[in-house]
């Protein structure tokens, strides 16, 4: 082979691996405030807007986790899908949006999905006396603790509808953050190229990213 073929082959080979990494990452996802004009087919919303994650404790498992950052991308994926689902009017559907356009407008949302090993470590609704410590973290490091952590009672299979990773050993949660930190800015800015969500008690963490486009 010659020298120059050889410095072909790695280049090729160099450029094959950057591919498989970025085809092997997780989706980018989009942290802007603005209402999508076209929304998104739900399941590529979805797809975009979660990530998973799972908490070990030596060779035992502790927790597995999906979380769901609903962004206006993924809450306008919602309303359309909602509306063809559950066969709602357009006056219905209208006030849907509104209602998810406020949502996005006053708070970071996520639909927590997560099971445990044992039953007493999912006590997320408990806040500040949860076993569980969360935090939403900007790209500059300031991280806020969250305002809400509801349990999501709709029916087991409604909620599965939305979010797949809803199972018959899983609880899911809608947890709420202030969109500014303690110092009065904004978490998420204009330049922000991740959002981050980590989840940690004595038994181990983990960090869940979304990066952006």
């Amino acid at each position: 082979m010659s020298e120059r073929q050889g410095q072909l082959g790695r280049a090729a080979c160099g450029l094959l691996a950057l591919c498989l990494a970025a085809c092997g990452g997780p989706p980018r996802v989009s942290l802007d405030d603005v209402w999508p004009a076209a929304p998104l087919p739900y399941e590529d919303a979805y797809r975009r807007a979660t990530r998973t994650g799972s908490v070990t404790s030596g060779l035992d498992s502790v927790m597995t986790v999906a979380a769901t950052l609903l962004t206006p991308e993924w809450r306008a994926a919602f309303v359309e899908e909602h509306t063809r689902r559950a066969l709602l009017s357009a006056a219905d559907s209208t006030l849907l949006r509104n209602a998810e356009e406020l949502a996005a407008s006053e708070s970071w949302e996520v639909e927590f999905v997560v099971a445990t090993t044992r039953t007493a470590w999912n006590d997320f609704a408990k806040r500040d006396r949860s076993m569980w410590r969360m935090t939403l973290v900007g790209d500059d490091g300031r991280e806020v603790r969250p305002v809400t952590v509801v349990a999501d009672t709709r029916a087991r299979e409604e909620v599965r509808a939305y979010f797949p990773r809803m199972g018959y050993f899983t609880r899911a949660y809608r947890v709420r953050f202030p969109r500014n930190g303690d110092d009065g800015r904004p978490l998420v800015t204009e330049s922000s190229d991740r959002l981050a969500l980590k989840v940690g008690s004595g038994l181990g963490g983990v960090e869940l990213i979304w990066l952006t486009q």
